[in-house]
């Protein structure tokens, strides 16, 4: 019996052969959407669809609209066999019976998969609304659908969404469309993708401009930004200290609980002895780690909250903002014995004019923090011990690099429970040291918390560890860092929270850029930056793409030169030249302008760059200013060689005045193989005097150097005034010799013979050596240079108020200059501090002439009329300060002061207030008049302001005084053509900044 069946027919065989291929043509062809502009395609939403999947199908609609002008109908009726392809979004009995579930995807998984006719969107999502608020919202939102469709319409339809709005977006002209074959299951790389990019006590004044379903709430969930569980990192010890700072979001439990009558003992001691209940931490106290009620308590909170919220997976025991270390016995036992004895000694409560001050030094509050994280590490991991047996499947948060211990310490079990969430910045990685530090901590750390999260100070520059002052209109990329940021903490973190506040809606064209690079590496981080910004340059920039890829490749060399050696307090300016330079901001314009010609006037590109250039114009004063450069003010210049590298420790600096000895006179500019000299390499020295003239002294001063080849260290009078090194700017040797640079002469260090002593210590070891080129002293005019910058500091407790000048006030002090920039005469010296309820500004306003000393009549004549204020003659010695509480209005506050302690107060420009006088900010004021002059000081409530004290907040402010017989002195002049009536108009735009950091 043959086992072989009846012959097939050779046709028939063919036949089946023909239908195989056509079968399998079919099956690989891919799906139809549009053609010819024509729809070939529904998308199904079932009836019992998700939010989310409701909003994903929205989207996918209309941006395929906008692509190819066809509108597909969504609809809820599913058609067996009909003649348009299907997509399928949202989980559905369809999707399923088609194969296509959520079955093993993780929370925020997503699933694109295709077959005969239609394609399946889908993911996990939850039953609330996609959307997130921008202030950093901690809720969870499964959104997977919605990833799913973003994924489509990024790598299949070519959308790209850089910006908020529809100028920043990217969205291809197609013809036709179809979806490939597709089988992909795919989820964020990162649990936790949370940025908070509006400040919660700076909203913009409309809420559409900034509610979670805005143009920047759509932006926001475009860029993959979101979360998969819900946490608490953040500080925390206020659900024990409460306090009414809006920081204090746990103050409702603290209210509840009543411990500072019910348990005092648990509250941090001061120095005093007094308990820290409202005292430190804006307001908000801080505890005692040694105390063992504290431990029990923090462990009932941390239960409770894990109880109410059955949602939350992780609760942190942080301390309040600006953590002050307790200082009772028990606290103090576990710190190293020295340092026990230099607090007990320096922190000792003292009296200053009848009142009980208390300071550290920041050095030393520094070293402080730094041992007491040991204790506050041994704390949180008791709390997490205890929590354990209770809650196993939670964790216990610690907050890792803010005002804490950074690495781990070896001796301390921690259970494992525990988790961890690590502060940094990545944009102050052009600071070597700092990068190299948080390599080395990442690492440690990482071995005992495998999954950390990250704590990113995104674009910071108001806080000290930002080590940048604010720079507002500048293009900041730093995308480099960026990239080696993920490789280093590849497979180390489970998530990122950034703060970026206001920066995307305030400066778009400015600050999309950056914002969109770390979104997209947090939601995929085995991307490579460079190809992002490859394919963003083309994409955004049209025509334009080389001379915008050349601009944005200047900005990040501008960003990435190192200012860690200034001090942001008192070199502002300093930190703002050395890193955008006149020459490379004037080359930003001009890369600006050229773009703009290379793409059609009025088209979306030809507005984006537009948009930079408007948002840059801030700036463009710094190349409209006519600095003058005093002529003939250097003598001969001389050299000594030091081949041992002994003048730093000899202060050769400090030479008197015959000179260097054994120096050799050279020509500058000139290397130094071209003079008597000769070919020389290793450590020189440069001296020369400069004479100042009479009516250039007062002015302020600055030396340009315009090239040293390499290094430089410069020394004014026997005095360090700054340097251009390797240290300084990051650069290598070879790239220093040819770079320009500017030196401040500081306010009063003009020698008063008007002969004054430079030296300039340099050193080259390789190719040439010398001042190469041309060294000039010029003097700032009026309103030339960037407004101020000065950072406040936080005093505690509250000062008394009277008319002296403080001495122990920890905040820079500062000057003010005349209509044409020159150093006001007589002087008026001015200091700045803060507590949670008044910003403090101090004053000494000198006379040069007994006789002249200020009037202590009090004056209460000040009126307002017809929009002018009077001043009556005996209030003309006047000091002002006027404060801009809200950088989006030009209304600005004013508090005036005479010397007899009479005060007025306008509220200018402001809706509430149609006649300004009628302001009543309940200020406190006290003045004091001498024979020398007079001084005073203002206590201005925040309240009155309309602000509550944030801390990293910054506000702009400007202060002046007024005499008889001079004219008027001001923090920042305004430029001399400005008439009255500009002044009234535009005078906010002179305003400088002051900004609250953590202390």
């Amino acid at each position: 019996m043959s086992l072989a069946g009846p012959k097939t027919p050779l046709s028939h065989i063919l036949f089946l052969f023909v239908i195989t291929l056509l079968v399998q043509r079919v099956a690989l062809a891919g799906v139809p959407i549009v053609k010819n502009g024509e729809a070939k395609a529904i998308i199904y939403l079932p009836a019992d669809a998700t939010p989310t999947a409701r909003y994903a199908a929205k989207e996918l609609q209309e941006h395929i609209r906008k692509a190819t002008g066809a509108k597909l109908e969504i609809t809820s009726t599913y058609v067996e066999d009909g003649p348009a392809s299907v997509i399928l979004v949202g989980p559905s009995a369809k999707a399923t019976a088609l194969g296509v579930t959520t079955e093993g995807l993780g929370l925020e998984g997503f699933r694109l998969k295709t077959g005969d006719g239609w394609l399946a969107l889908l993911g996990n999502d939850d039953d609330r609304e996609p959307f997130v608020a921008l202030t950093g919202d901690k809720n969870v939102k499964l959104n997977g659908t919605l990833w799913a469709v973003y994924h489509f319409l990024r790598e299949h339809v070519g959308v790209r969404w850089y910006m908020p709005g529809d100028l920043g977006t990217v969205i291809p002209t197609l013809a036709s469309l179809e979806a490939p074959e597709i089988n992909l299951t795919s989820q964020p790389a990162l649990r936790r993708r949370v940025a908070q990019i509006i400040r919660a006590d700076r909203r913009p004044p409309n809420p559409e401009d900034w509610s979670p379903s805005s143009k920047l709430g759509q932006w926001y969930l475009r860029q993959g930004l979101g979360r998969d569980s819900r946490t608490t990192f953040n500080h925390t010890f206020h659900f024990l200290t409460g306090g009414e700072n809006q920081n204090a979001f746990g103050r409702e439990y603290a209210k509840k609980m009543n411990y500072r009558k019910t348990k005092p003992q648990i509250f941090a001691v001061l120095p005093n002895g007094e308990r820290d209940f409202d005292t430190t931490s804006y307001g908000m106290g801080n505890l005692n780690l040694s105390e063992p009620d504290t431990l029990s308590e923090f462990v009932k909170l941390i239960r409770t909250r894990f109880d109410e919220n059955p949602g939350l997976v992780e609760f942190t025991v942080a301390p309040n903002d600006g953590w002050q270390p307790c200082m009772s016995e028990g606290s103090l036992a576990a710190l190293p014995a020295e340092l026990r004895e230099r607090l007990r000694k320096e922190a000792k409560p003292k009296f200053v004019d009848g009142t009980l001050r208390y300071q550290l030094p920041p050095e030393l509050m520094e070293e402080f923090r730094r041992a007491s994280a040991e204790n506050l590490l041994r704390f949180t991991a008791a709390v997490a011990s205890e929590v354990y047996k209770t809650h196993p499947d939670r964790f216990v948060g610690m907050m890792i690099g803010y005002n804490t211990g950074y690495e781990p310490p070896k001796d301390i079990k921690f259970p494992p429970n525990i988790t961890a969430i690590y502060t940094k910045t990545r944009a102050r990685y052009f600071d070597p040291e700092y990068k190299a530090r948080i390599a080395k901590e990442l690492g440690l750390w990482s071995k005992i918390i495998p999954k950390l999260d990250i704590w990113e100070y995104s674009l910071w520059f108001a806080r000290p560890w930002g080590a940048r002052p604010d720079m507002d209109g500048y293009p900041i990329l730093y995308s480099q860092s960026l990239q080696e940021d993920f490789e280093m903490t590849r497979g180390k973190i489970a998530g990122e929270y950034s703060q970026n506040w206001n920066i995307v809606y305030a400066k778009p064209g400015l600050g999309h850029l950056m914002q969109h690079l770390m979104a997209q590496m947090l939601f995929d981080p085995d991307q490579k930056v460079a190809d992002l910004l490859e394919e963003y340059y083309s994409l955004f920039y049209g025509a334009g793409r080389e001379p915008m890829k050349k601009f944005w490749t200047l900005a990040e060399a501008c960003w990435m030169r190192n200012t860690s050696d200034l001090d942001q307090r008192t070199q502002a300016a300093e930190s703002i030249e050395r890193v955008f330079p006149i020459k490379d901001l004037a080359e930003l314009f001009r890369l600006l302008e050229q773009a703009k010609t290379m793409v059609p006037e009025g088209s979306q590109e030809y507005q984006r760059i537009a948009m930079i250039a408007d948002e840059m114009e801030v700036n463009r004063g710094r190349l409209l200013a006519a600095p003058v450069e005093v002529e003939n003010a250097f003598g001969p210049w001389f050299f000594r060689p030091d081949p041992e590298d002994r003048g730093a420790k000899e202060k050769w600096f400090k030479a008197d005045t015959s000179g260097l000895p054994k120096a050799t006179e050279v020509p500058v500019p000139s290397w130094l193989s071209k003079t008597p000299v000769g070919e020389y390499l290793g450590t020189g020295w440069y001296e020369t005097k400069l004479t100042i003239a009479d009516k250039t002294r007062g002015r302020r001063l600055q030396l340009r150097f315009n090239g040293v080849d390499k290094q430089a260290w410069i020394y004014w009078n026997g005095e360090s005034i700054g340097e251009h090194s390797t240290k300084s700017t990051g650069l290598d040797v070879t790239q220093l010799y040819d770079r320009p640079f500017v030196v401040n002469i500081p306010e009063g260090s003009l020698d008063p013979s008007g002969v004054n002593h430079l030296v300039v210590r340099t050193h080259a070891s390789q190719g040439q050596h010398g001042i190469w080129k041309p060294v000039q002293l010029v003097a700032i005019v009026a309103g030339d240079a960037p407004p101020p910058l000065l950072q406040s500091s936080a005093i505690f407790p509250a000062p008394k108020i009277e008319g002296g000048f403080p001495t122990d006030w920890p905040s820079a002090e500062f000057g003010l200059y005349g209509p044409d920039g020159s150093v006001a005469s007589p002087a008026t010296r001015v200091k700045v501090a803060h507590d949670p309820k008044f910003l403090y500004v101090a004053f000494l306003c000198e006379e040069n002439d007994p006789k002249k000393a200020a009037s202590g009549e009090k004056e209460t004549g000040w009126t307002w009329k017809n929009g002018n204020l009077t001043r009556p003659r005996p209030a003309n010695n006047t000091f002002e300060i006027h404060l801009q509480p809200d950088a989006n209005s030009n209304a600005f506050a004013s508090v005036m002061v005479n010397a007899g302690g009479g005060s007025a107060t306008f509220f200018a420009k402001h809706p509430d207030f149609p006649n300004p006088g009628d302001w009543r900010p309940g200020q406190v004021v006290a003045t004091k008049v001498t024979d020398a002059g007079w001084s005073g000081m203002v206590a201005i409530p925040w309240e009155s302001l309309g602000i509550k004290l944030i801390p990293g907040m910054s506000i702009k402010a400007n202060f002046f005084r007024y005499r008889p017989e001079t004219k008027r002195a001001t923090w920042s002049p305004s430029p001399p053509a400005w008439t009255s009536k500009m002044e009234l108009e535009r005078g906010t735009e002179r305003f400088g900044t002051i900004s609250f950091p953590e202390e």
